[in-house]
C-alpha cells in the first residue's frame, strides 16, 4: 500500500467478519443491520482489479461507525487512494446493534475484508453510476421523499393517513391485531380476521428476509406498518380517495407505512394475491430502496407479482411456484378452472410468439405513464417473468438476484446492472428471456 494513504472504510460486497481482541471481550459482538452495495469507481472499470481492502472498523456503543482504518490494499495500485475516498464516502450508511457485554451496550473493534468486483469497461461503469430515473418525472417521487424524513416525521404522516382510514370504518364493527411488524384493523370479521391477515403479512416479510438476508440484514423498525381490511369496497373506494389514489387497484400500500384492502373481491385467492402484491412493496419501501430513490417500475411491480402470483401450499408460500390453473367439482363431472396468473402467462406467450410484446430495455426503461398506460398488463405480466427469469433462469444464478435488486435499489442502470452482476449485455439477456418465456 502506497506511503501515506490512510482512510476511514466502511462498505464490502464480499465481507469476512473476524474479532479482535476487544471484541472478542464482549459476551455479544455488534451485529450489522444495514450495508450498501459495493460499487467499484468508474476511474477502475476495464482494468480487470478486483482489489481487496483489510479494514479495522471502531462501533460505539450506539452501534456506529466512528473510526475506520486501511491496515492493506492487495494488490496495491495506483487506485489505492480513490478507493479510500469512495470507501469513506460510504462509511455513515453501515449501522450496527451494539456490542453487549453483561447487558449493557459497549464500544467494540472488528476487522474486516472487502473485495471490489471488476467492472466489464467504461462504459458500463458511467452507466451504473447514472441515476435511472434523472429528470424523469415521476409522481411516485413524493412518496420515495417522505423515507428520507426522520421517523418522528413519517409517523406524523402516518398517523394522518390512518385517521383517513378510521374515518371510514364501522366503528361498531371495528377490530385490532397488533403483531411485531404491523398493527392490523378490520370491519370485515372477527379478532380472528386481524390477526389471520398480520399472520400473513408477517410470513411474507419472513420469506422476504429468506431471500435478502445475506445482502441486507433487517433494519428495526422505527414503528409498525398500519393495514386495513374494509368489509365494503365503497369505503375502502372513499378513504382511497381522500388520500389522492386515483388509479383503480383493490388495494394498495402507501409510504411511510399503510396498507388498505377490502373484503369484495371474488375471491380469497383474490384478496391474497392483492395482500402479497402489496406486501412485497410495503417490504421493498422499507428495507431495500434507498431512502429518496425510486425503484425503476419494472423491478418495484414485477417483484410484487412475482410474490402475488406465486402458490401456496399448506399454508406455505412457495415464491415462483406458480398455479396455472385448478380441477374445481361442479354439480357434475370435473371443471378445469384457469388461474389469474395462467391466463396471464397464455398472454404473454402469445404477445412474445407475435412480436407484439416490448422488449427487455423497453420494460426496464418504461417511464410512468408508458407502463400504466394501455399496454398495463404487458408491462406488468413482463416484469413478473423477468424477476422469475433472473431469480430461477439459470442455476448459477442462485446468489445474483437480490444483488441485481440491490443495485437497483441505489438507483442505478439496469443494463449495466445486468452486465455487472450476471455477465450479459441487453441482446443476450433479451435472446434467453423470450425463449424463457416461450417455454415458461
Amino acid at each position: 500500500m502506497p506511503t501515506g494513504t490512510r482512510c476511514r472504510v466502511v462498505i464490502a460486497f464480499v465481507a469476512v467478519l473476524a474479532a479482535v481482541t476487544a471484541a472478542r471481550a464482549q459476551d455479544i459482538p455488534p451485529t450489522l443491520l444495514r450495508r450498501p452495495v459495493l460499487l467499484t469507481p468508474g476511474e477502475m472499470a476495464g482494468t480487470g482489479l478486483e482489489p481487496e481492502v483489510r479494514v479495522r472498523i471502531d462501533v460505539d456503543e450506539r452501534g456506529r461507525v466512528v473510526t475506520a482504518t486501511v491496515l492493506g490494499i492487495t494488490p496495491a495500485s495506483r487506485f489505492d487512494d480513490l478507493l479510500c475516498e469512495v470507501t469513506e464516502k460510504s462509511a455513515l450508511d453501515w449501522r450496527f446493534a451494539p456490542a453487549r457485554q453483561g447487558g449493557a451496550e459497549r464500544a467494540a473493534t472488528l476487522e474486516w475484508t472487502l473485495k471490489f468486483r471488476a467492472t466489464a469497461n467504461a462504459a458500463a461503469a458511467h452507466d451504473l453510476f447514472s441515476p435511472l430515473l434523472a429528470g424523469v418525472a415521476d409522481p411516485r417521487q413524493p412518496d420515495a421523499d417522505l423515507s428520507a424524513l426522520p421517523p418522528a416525521d413519517r409517523r406524523k404522516v402516518l398517523d394522518r393517513y390512518t385517521a383517513a382510514a378510521e374515518s371510514n370504518l364501522r366503528r361498531g364493527d371495528r377490530k385490532r391485531f397488533d403483531s411485531p411488524r404491523f398493527v392490523v384493523v378490520t370491519d370485515a370479521g372477527t379478532a380472528e380476521t386481524a390477526k389471520a391477515l398480520a399472520g400473513n403479512l408477517e410470513a411474507v416479510f419472513n420469506v422476504l428476509h429468506d431471500i435478502f438476508d445475506s445482502h441486507v440484514a433487517p433494519q428495526p423498525q422505527a414503528y409498525k406498518l398500519v393495514g386495513y381490511l374494509f368489509a365494503d369496497k365503497e369505503a375502502f373506494l372513499r378513504m382511497r380517495s381522500e388520500l389522492g389514489l386515483s388509479t383503480p387497484m383493490e388495494g394498495f400500500y402507501k409510504p411511510p407505512g399503510l396498507f388498505a384492502f377490502h373484503a369484495e373481491m371474488p375471491t380469497q385467492e383474490d384478496l391474497l394475491s392483492v395482500m402479497l402484491h402489496e406486501t412485497v412493496h410495503a417490504y421493498s419501501d422499507v428495507f431495500l430502496r434507498r431512502p429518496g430513490v425510486l425503484f425503476p417500475l419494472w423491478i418495484e411491480e414485477g417483484l410484487a407479482e412475482y410474490f402475488a402470483n406465486s402458490r401456496i401450499k399448506g399454508g406455505q408460500l412457495l415464491p415462483g411456484k406458480t398455479l396455472r390453473g385448478r380441477f374445481m367439482p361442479p354439480h357434475f363431472g370435473v371443471l378445469y378452472r384457469r388461474t389469474q396468473a395462467g391466463a396471464t402467462l397464455d398472454h404473454l406467450r402469445r404477445a412474445v410468439r407475435s412480436g407484439e410484446a416490448p422488449s427487455v430495455n423497453a420494460v426496464m426503461r418504461a417511464s410512468f405513464p408508458v407502463f400504466y398506460g394501455d399496454d398495463a398488463p404487458l408491462y406488468y405480466g413482463l416484469s413478473w417473468l423477468l424477476v422469475h427469469f433472473l431469480r430461477h433462469g439459470d442455476e448459477s444464478w442462485a446468489g445474483a438476484f437480490p444483488e441485481i435488486v440491490l443495485y437497483l435499489a441505489e438507483g442505478y442502470d439496469p443494463g449495466a446492472a445486468l452486465r455487472t452482476v450476471y455477465g450479459l449485455d441487453e441482446a443476450a439477456i433479451e435472446e434467453r428471456f423470450r425463449r424463457y418465456v416461450r417455454d415458461f
